[in-house]
């Protein structure tokens, strides 16, 4: 009879074997997974997108033009509505007025619209809505964007971040040189055009909502279809570099930002198509934040960036589109805004 005993488990060669082909396997569908994943927040992106130009199109039914992307008020004893910073008083943005229209109107109360909207938070703080600007709306981030992912803490003493992904398209055309004047457009107040003393965020008048405009159907003379509404833009004001920081020092842009005015430039809710999307900047690592008038458009997504059209519907523009093309698109008055 024979004493010999089966062997009852793996040797550390097969076992190492098995590991190395798990490990092979589980490299094979990591990307994979990732791409599927970047692909459904990719959708979720789009659709928010969609709600919010669907919102904005609603409104201007409802009300015969197309919101503003910012409003300024004279103040008292100011000449005009573009008159400084001890000069203008700042009311609600197109964000704002956008909310009973996406369904979300016990937000949109909250808001005091006869009072006073910040644009720059921590400085404007103390604006009558400062407090209810710097709260989380869910419906302004893509989720692609890594911030949306920061909450409380060292990177948000003033709870979740409240910035946003998306951003109306002021007008189109080169910001090369320009440091003080708008872009003008057809729908532009002749005698009071906001053309001194800006700085931080290059200003358009072209598009189809921008700073204190009246937008309606007619004026997009080259069609709703060919004209840029919304755009998502990976660069935005931060205090802290690329941290969400509000409630310590420096300027915050949040979704809810109207114009901030202070003695170092001016912000507004709006940005000018001027160049191609995805600058090499990334603003995850290096402080783009800062340059937001030349780093215009962008996004987390691979190879492009999404936008609204001003018919409503969505369209993704890759990395390649010629800045010409771009500059054209985001001015709707120009008679060359094509698809490509």
């Amino acid at each position: 009879m024979s004493n010999k005993i089966g062997r009852s488990g793996f040797t550390l060669v097969e076992l190492l074997v098995v590991i190395a082909i798990i490990g092979a396997l589980v490299g094979l569908l990591l990307p994979a997974v990732q791409a599927a994943r970047e692909s459904a927040r990719r959708s979720s992106c789009q659709n928010g997108l969609k709600q919010l130009s669907l919102a904005v199109n609603n409104y201007a039914s409802a009300r015969g033009t197309f919101p503003s992307a910012a409003i300024t008020r004279p103040a008292a004893g100011a000449a005009g509505a573009y008159s400084g910073a001890t000069g203008i008083s700042v009311g609600a943005p197109w964000s704002v007025m956008i909310l009973p229209f996406q369904g979300d109107q016990p937000r949109y109360d909250r808001f005091n619209l006869n009072g006073t909207f910040g644009g720059c938070f921590n400085n404007d703080n103390t604006k009558t809505n400062g407090t209810e600007q710097r709260k989380r709306n869910s419906d302004f981030i893509c989720p692609s964007s890594p911030h949306g992912a920061i909450v409380s803490g060292a990177n948000g003493v003033n709870g979740p971040y409240a910035g946003t992904s998306y951003f109306p398209v002021i007008g189109g055309g080169s910001v090369t040189g320009m440091s003080s004047c708008v872009l003008p457009g057809k729908t532009t107040p002749v005698s009071d055009r906001p053309c001194t003393g800006w700085g931080y965020r290059a200003l358009a008048a072209s598009g189809v909502m921008f700073l204190n405009s009246k937008t309606r159907h007619q004026h997009i003379t080259d069609g709703t279809s060919h004209s840029l509404l919304i755009g998502e833009s990976r660069y935005s004001q931060l205090a802290s570099g690329n941290n969400w920081n509000s409630g310590a020092t420096g300027c915050e842009f949040t979704w809810s930002s109207a114009v901030y005015s202070g003695a170092n430039g001016f912000l507004i809710s709006g940005v000018v198509a001027a160049n191609m999307l995805n600058p090499t900047c990334n603003p995850v690592v290096d402080k783009c934040e800062g340059a937001v008038s030349q780093t215009n458009f962008g996004s987390f997504h691979f190879g492009g960036c999404l936008f609204a059209m001003s018919d409503g519907a969505v369209a993704w523009l890759s990395d390649s589109v010629s800045a010409a093309i771009i500059q054209n698109l985001g001015n709707a008055c120009d008679g060359a805004g094509r698809l490509p």
